[in-house]
C-alpha cells in the first residue's frame, strides 16, 4: 500500500512543495525619483492623438468598477503610443505620462483593490495582459515603502503578526498559474490524495493559502500562503506540548526542517484526527500519521504547540464552523462589520449609498468569488436554513434601516432568491 502511495504521489511532488529562499528590497524610493519627470516620452513620439480624445467624466469614473477602468486603460490606444519600447525604466516613464494626462489612469492607481486587479488580470487569456503587466510593474516600483519581494515568484510579500506581533511574511492572491499549475490537474491530483490516504475532504482546493497559513495564521477568508512560519514557534506565541489538545497546531519536520502543519481537529483516546491544508490541493481531515507528509515526505519528527496565552480567549476556528448552528453563523458573520458607513468583509467592500450600480449577475459573481475564499460565509450558505435566519434577522431591523448590517442581510436574501431587489447599497469586489 505505501509503496502504491509514493507512486501515486510522485507526479505531484510539485504540487505540495513551494518555497522561496530569499528576499529582497525594492529601492523603489530611488526608482520614483528617476523618472518623476513626465514630458520626456512625450517629446519622443510624434502627431499623438490628443488625451483630451480618451479622457472619462467624473461620473463615469466613480460609476465603473477598478475592473473597468481597467479595461479602458489597458486597451486605450494612446497606451501604446506612449509605451513604445520594451525598456523597463521608459515603461514607467511612460505609465507616468498616462497618469498625469489620462484622469481615469490616476484614479484606477487610487482605488484599494487596483493590485489584485492587475493581478487578476496578468493571468488571464486578455491580448492586453501585456499592458497590465507594465501597469503591474509599475504599482510595485512606485510604492511609497520599500516592498519585499519574492524573486521566485516576482510578487510582492505582505507582512502579517503572530499573536505576539512578531512579523512574517506571505505571499497574497496566489493563482494556480503562480504555482505552474491548473485547476484541473489539482483537482486530479486532490482525488488520487483522496483516495491513497482515505482522508476526508473539509474544504475545496484553493492556490491562495497553505497549510502554515491554515494552520498559523487561522484567518478566514484566507488568501495568504506562507512559506516560513517559524517565527511563530520562536517568539514565544506558542508553546510545545506533549499533550495535545483539540484546536493545537500540529507540525511535521524531516529533521528540524518544517515540512507541514495542521491542526489537531478531534482526540479520542490514541486517535487524533488533524485537519489540514495541502499545497493547493484540499483541506483534510486525516489521522495525525496517515497523510502525504509524514507518509511520502518522511517528515516524521511530529510535534504540538499550544497557543501561549494567560487568558486564552475564546476563539472559533474554521474546523469548528460545522458545529455552530446558522444562527451561531451569521452572528459571527456580522461581528465582522464596521461601525461607519463601510465595511469590509470576506474581500467585500460596502458603502451605504442611495445609488444602486449592481446587477443580479454582478452580485453573484461576487459572492460566488467570495465563497471561494471565505470558509465561515460559505459554510453558512450551504445551510438548508440560511434564508430563514437571514430574514428572521431581517425582521429585527426597520423597513427603512441603511445601517451596514441591515445591507448585508439584504445582499445575502438577493443573492440566494437569485433577484437583485435592494437599492440601498453599492457593493463592489475589494
Amino acid at each position: 500500500m505505501i509503496c502504491m502511495k509514493k507512486i501515486l504521489c510522485l507526479f505531484i511532488t510539485s504540487l505540495l512543495i513551494f518555497a522561496s529562499t530569499t528576499f529582497v528590497f525594492a529601492d523603489s524610493i530611488d526608482r520614483q525619483k528617476s523618472f518623476e519627470t513626465v514630458e520626456e516620452p512625450l517629446n519622443s513620439v510624434n502627431s499623438l492623438p490628443s488625451f483630451e480624445d480618451f479622457q472619462l467624466t467624473n461620473e463615469t469614473i466613480n460609476n465603473a468598477t477598478t475592473n473597468e477602468l481597467l479595461d479602458k486603460i489597458v486597451s486605450c490606444p494612446i497606451f501604446e503610443l506612449i509605451i513604445a519600447t520594451d525598456n523597463d525604466y521608459t515603461h514607467l516613464i511612460g505609465v507616468n505620462v498616462l497618469r498625469a494626462n489620462l484622469n481615469f489612469v490616476d484614479s484606477f492607481f487610487n482605488r484599494d483593490d487596483a493590485y489584485l486587479c492587475l493581478s487578476s488580470y496578468v493571468s488571464s487569456d486578455s491580448e492586453y495582459k501585456i499592458n497590465a503587466q507594465i501597469l503591474l510593474n509599475y504599482l510595485i516600483y512606485t510604492s511609497n515603502e520599500d516592498i519585499l519581494i519574492d524573486p521566485e515568484t516576482g510578487l510582492p510579500m505582505y507582512p502579517l503578526t503572530t499573536p505576539n506581533n512578531s512579523t512574517v511574511y506571505a505571499l497574497k492572491n496566489m493563482t494556480y498559474e503562480d504555482h505552474n499549475n491548473t485547476y484541473l490537474d489539482v483537482s486530479s491530483q486532490n482525488s488520487i490524495l483522496q483516495n491513497a490516504y482515505n482522508c476526508t475532504i473539509a474544504y475545496s482546493i484553493s492556490p491562495k493559502y497553505n497549510c502554515h497559513s491554515f494552520g498559523w495564521y487561522q484567518h478566514s477568508p484566507n488568501t495568504y500562503w506562507i512559506n516560513y512560519p517559524d517565527v511563530y514557534m520562536t517568539d514565544g506565541s506558542y508553546v510545545q506540548v506533549t499533550t495535545p489538545s483539540v484546536g493545537d497546531i500540529v507540525t511535521y519536520k524531516v529533521g528540524t526542517n518544517l515540512s507541514h502543519t495542521g491542526v489537531v481537529y478531534s482526540i479520542d483516546g490514541n486517535n487524533i484526527q488533524v485537519i489540514s491544508k495541502w499545497g493547493c490541493c484540499s483541506v483534510f481531515i486525516h489521522g495525525l500519521y496517515n497523510n502525504f507528509y509524514y507518509d511520502y515526505c518522511q517528515a516524521t519528527n511530529v510535534q504540538f504547540w499550544h497557543l501561549n496565552v494567560t487568558d486564552e480567549e475564546d476563539s472559533i476556528g474554521p474546523w469548528e464552523y460545522e458545529d455552530l448552528s446558522s444562527e451561531q453563523l451569521l452572528t459571527l458573520l456580522l461581528s465582522n462589520l464596521t461601525e461607519d458607513n463601510t465595511f469590509i468583509i470576506s474581500g467585500w467592500s460596502l458603502a451605504i449609498s442611495s445609488n444602486n450600480l449592481i446587477n443580479i449577475d454582478t452580485l453573484n459573481t461576487i459572492v460566488n468569488n467570495v465563497r471561494s475564499n471565505n470558509i465561515l460565509l460559505d459554510t453558512f450558505l450551504n445551510r438548508t436554513d440560511a434564508l430563514k435566519v437571514i430574514r428572521k434577522c431581517i425582521s429585527d431591523y426597520d423597513v427603512n434601516d441603511s445601517n451596514i448590517e441591515y445591507s448585508f442581510l439584504r445582499y445575502l436574501d438577493d443573492y440566494i432568491n437569485g433577484e437583485l431587489t435592494y437599492e440601498q447599497g453599492i457593493i463592489k469586489a475589494r
